[in-house]
C-alpha cells in the first residue's frame, strides 16, 4: 500500500530520532530491527543511516 508524502516524512524524522522504533513500526521485530538496534548501540550515526535507507527502501 503506497504511503503519502506526509507519512514518508514522518517516518524519516522518526528514523533520524529513534531509528530502532522506525524499524519496529515498518518491519516488526525482526532482523532489520536487530541490525538497527545494534548499530544504534555501537554508535548512533550508523543506526540512523541504516534506518533512513530502510525507510526509503520500504516507502520510497
Amino acid at each position: 500500500m503506497p504511503m503519502s508524502d506526509q507519512e514518508l516524512i514522518l517516518f524519516l524524522i522518526l528514523a533520524i530520532l529513534l531509528p530502532w522504533l522506525a524499524m519496529i513500526l515498518l518491519y516488526g521485530v525482526g532482523k532489520e530491527f536487530l541490525i538497527s538496534l545494534l548499530l544504534w548501540f555501537v554508535f548512533i550515526l550508523p543506526g540512523v543511516i541504516y534506518a533512513v535507507i530502510m525507510v526509503l527502501r520500504k516507502l520510497g
